[in-house]
């Protein structure tokens, strides 16, 4: 009898072992699971950090770009206004550059016109009266448009004639 009574204690050992033995294995595989995602939290964080560092340097960065803008708005506020002046100086010194050559053109024509008048004159005293009607303001009209639009082919304004006809010259 106690030979059984051995048998039966070596068998609930036996299944207290191979109890032992399924949640031995239990917690192992727990622990594996556990350590895994121990290393993916290891990983992720060290993802984080370097997302962290390239956004500090990206930061960095930009911080940079924006010191240098606001330094150029800076120094643009500063000269802006003086570069200002500088340019209406220049477009002053131009405007007048530019009425002097328009009066010097109107004069140069006005005597270029007054010349043709007075050489048309006399061509027409040479000739004789009889043969040749006199000179009229429609005839003097009609060349000034010939000037007028010899002007417009080679690209300039016409010159302003209003002293000029009836006889009239203010130079």
């Amino acid at each position: 009898h106690q030979e059984e009574t051995l048998l039966q204690t070596i068998a609930k050992n036996e299944q207290r072992v191979n109890g032992i033995r399924v949640d031995l294995n239990i917690l192992e595989e727990q622990i594996n699971q556990k350590m895994n995602s121990i290393a993916d939290v290891l990983e992720n964080e060290q993802v984080l950090q370097t997302q962290m560092r390239e956004k500090n340097g990206e930061q960095e960065l930009w911080k940079r770009e924006v010191e240098q803008k606001l330094s150029r708005l800076i120094t643009m506020r500063d000269t802006i206004p003086q570069d200002i002046f500088n340019l209406n100086e220049k477009l002053t010194s131009t405007r007048q550059e530019c009425m002097k050559y328009s009066q010097d053109e109107n004069f140069k024509t006005k005597d270029e016109m007054e010349r043709m008048r007075k050489e048309l004159a006399q061509v027409q005293r040479l000739l004789g009266s009889s043969t040749t009607k006199p000179v009229t303001q429609q005839d003097v009209d009609y060349r000034e448009e010939d000037v007028d639009m010899i002007f417009r082919k080679l690209g300039h304004t016409p010159p302003i004639r209003s002293n000029i006809r009836h006889g009239d010259s203010n130079e």
